[in-house]
């Protein structure tokens, strides 16, 4: 008998945070220690089109046990403005640790950080905000040309691949790191070496599928289906090396579709005035920056088998 997991939304008004059970197991939860990723990250520099606002910040350096990354979150490429919200500058400090695990899979939140791409700009996760019903921005349509925009508070970020990054970054290299994630795996560019002289490449494909388009939220509408494409439910895979990585897809969830490894020594701050929703949270628990209308309280994910 198959054996199919969905996920249910409970939402209780007990205060204003979000929690995720773990999703998944995995068989081991073994430590890599990677080198340091300040390397990968871009040389920001302004576009000339974005003379309204800050010129973009970032700065990345790592110690024995984390790669820090600071930035205000200003795209290095144009801004153009999509929604309501302005872009603002903003004060992002990230600490990802270089010693990341497997083991213990969680679903990533609904709203907020999950990773921060080379160029210093968060990735969120593939839903909108609860008052939109937790839709996938890409499928309504409404993200930039390189796939992002600012929330309330004028941080932007992607929900998607990022085009106009990938674009800079030589997309179609093999290996190539397009984020990390708050549990220190990388987001790498989804090809890979076809061969074993890398004579040719191959581009990786989700394996979540669309399978109930009936429903509105993201996460309802889609399911991981083994065997479907190339990657795992977390939309990543285990490289020749033993170690982890996350891929940049074209379909959902498009960057992370769980965390693998153990969030409990990332940790991040953000300034107080421009605080995004659940940024690299050292628990699988992240407060969002607001709750709309006041209703948004706790939201948990409960894993139920369905035949």
């Amino acid at each position: 008998m198959n054996k199919k997991t969905s996920y249910l939304l409970a939402c209780t008004l007990l205060g204003a945070s979000i929690s995720f059970a773990s999703i998944s197991t995995h068989a081991s939860n073994a430590a890599t220690v990677l080198a340091c990723g300040a390397s990968k990250f871009m040389n920001v520099t302004a576009d000339p089109k974005n003379l309204a606002y800050p010129a973009p910040s970032l700065t990345v350096t790592c110690d024995n046990t984390n790669m820090v990354v600071r930035s205000n979150g200003i795209p290095n490429f144009e801004f153009v403005r999509v929604n309501p919200n302005d872009l603002k500058a903003q004060n992002y400090t990230w600490n990802i640790p270089l010693t990341p695990t497997t083991g213990a899979s969680r679903s990533v939140p609904l709203g907020g950080a999950v990773a921060v791409a080379v160029n210093g700009i968060p990735i969120f996760g593939p839903t909108e905000a609860p008052n939109d019903g937790y839709k996938d921005p890409y499928e309504q349509g409404i993200l930039d040309h390189c796939n992002g925009h600012p929330a309330q508070r004028g941080d932007y970020h992607f929900h998607v691949n990022a085009t106009c990054l990938t674009d800079k970054l030589k997309a179609t290299t093999p290996g190539v790191v397009v984020g990390y994630a708050f549990d220190g795996w990388p987001i790498l560019t989804p090809y890979v070496c076809a061969d074993a002289s890398c004579s040719s490449t191959k581009k990786l494909r989700s394996s979540w599928q669309l399978t109930s388009p009936s429903q509105t939220a993201a996460w309802s509408r889609n399911s991981y289906v083994a065997g479907a494409g190339d990657l795992d439910r977390c939309n990543g895979k285990v490289q020749a090396d033993g170690s982890y990585a996350y891929y940049a897809t074209d379909a959902f969830p498009y960057f992370i579709g769980c965390y693998i490894g153990d969030l409990s020594n990332s940790t991040g701050t953000t300034s107080a005035t421009a605080t995004p929703a659940a940024t690299a949270t050292p628990i699988a628990t992240a407060t969002p920056a607001t709750a709309p209308n006041a209703t948004l309280n706790k939201l948990t994910f409960l894993p139920i088998l369905t035949k």
